[in-house]
């Protein structure tokens, strides 16, 4: 096994506890593993090396937390760690940050969907086990039907071994795929928190969506998701965001304003401040009413936060004239009247012209007098 001293001694400060420990079970399968989880290795051991990885070895990173095996959740989980932590390019973190969204949005499948799709690998795997453990018993039965055909008088003790095999057998259909959803869906857990503060260690806007999606759940809010929220609201613009990141970011932002936070004093006013903060970026007028709120609440009357106050009063003005501008360019947009019809347009004009040509083309002559 490689010597992860250095890593303990260097990093220890920077990292979860359980990377060593993937690192170390990785490393002892090292020769039986897959290319790219070789580069891992290497990329993740080489101390005196850049930490900015090479094409090869980014594409190698990429590709794991993309691959969709679940028993390579060590890869994935060390995979995230390190694109969180490596000296990556402007194009390199925009194209990890998609890819860590993509991956704590459950591969793209929301939160309903994903717990269907689990159930029904389980009911897929009860199927199967139920297959096996009704061929046991059958085969139970037989054997005691012979065991009864050749002796007239068996002895029952006999046949509780049979019996044994076939209740453990239909035991196991029920009790192994639960303990498959349950370890399975602990792994996704896992492997979404290290996604999260891989994408607050990135700080790119492209992971926004999906961190205040997942921060709905109060859990991964208190563990990670205030945390990676802190780091990555402050890249968004108004140039570049605004209307570009998804129907639910403006709600999702109202309702961890609305929410507790899980931090010290200091900490809800700075937390509260980057959310009204990122409303004034990338808010509409659904914003408005819960920008109100913060006012009310932190008014010199209730006693509030001053700082608050006075960024609520700039984001709610930035918002009512945002508004005003939607409503206006609505209002130009729509037709004043019904257009008029084409027959009456295309009518030609069937009368007869009386007067004579040459008085039609004769030429003005100015006159004296």
């Amino acid at each position: 096994m490689s010597d992860l001293s250095w890593l303990s001694q260097e990093l220890s400060a920077a990292i979860p506890a359980t990377i060593p420990r993937h690192i170390a079970k990785l490393s002892s399968r090292r020769r039986l593993a897959s290319p790219k989880t070789a580069r891992l290795i290497e990329f993740v051991q080489n101390k005196a090396a850049t930490t900015r990885p090479h094409q090869k070895t980014f594409v190698a990173l990429h590709e794991i937390i993309q691959d969709k095996n679940q028993y390579l959740w060590r890869e994935q989980i060390v995979a995230v760690w390190a694109l969180g932590k490596a000296d990556l390019e402007e194009d390199q973190r925009k194209s990890a940050s998609q890819a860590l969204a993509y991956l704590l949005d459950h591969n793209g499948k929301t939160h309903g969907q994903w717990f269907a799709d689990s159930l029904a690998q389980a009911i897929w795997q009860i199927m199967r086990l139920g297959i096996l453990g009704v061929t046991c018993c059958f085969i139970c039965f037989i054997i005691a039907l012979m065991i009864a055909a050749f002796d007239l008088n068996p002895d029952k003790t006999m046949l509780i071994p049979f019996a044994y095999v076939g209740v453990i057998s239909i035991a196991l259909t029920i009790v192994v795929p639960c303990i498959s959803v349950i370890s399975q869906t602990h792994t996704t857990r896992k492997i979404h928190l290290e996604a999260a503060r891989a994408l607050g260690n990135l700080g790119q806007a492209e992971g926004v969506s999906a961190l205040l999606r997942a921060s709905q759940n109060a859990v991964f809010l208190q563990k990670v998701g205030q945390e990676a929220l802190m780091r990555t609201l402050s890249s968004l613009t108004f140039e570049e965001h605004y209307g570009a990141l998804g129907s639910d970011v403006v709600p999702n932002l109202c309702a961890l304003l609305n929410g507790r936070s899980h931090s010290g004093a200091s900490s809800v006013v700075d937390w509260k401040f980057a959310l009204i903060g990122a409303l004034g970026q990338v808010g509409d007028a659904r914003a408005i009413h819960q920008i109100m709120q913060v006012l009310q609440e932190n008014s010199p009357d209730a006693g509030g936060s001053p700082l608050l106050f006075q960024k609520a009063e700039r984001v709610l003005d930035v918002l009512r004239k945002r508004a005003a501008r939607e409503t206006e360019q609505k209002t130009l947009l729509r037709g004043a009247e019904a257009p008029v019809g084409s027959k009456t347009l295309l009518r030609s004009y069937e009368e007869t012209c009386e007067t004579p040509p040459e008085q039609l083309l004769r030429a003005a002559e100015n006159e004296e007098g």
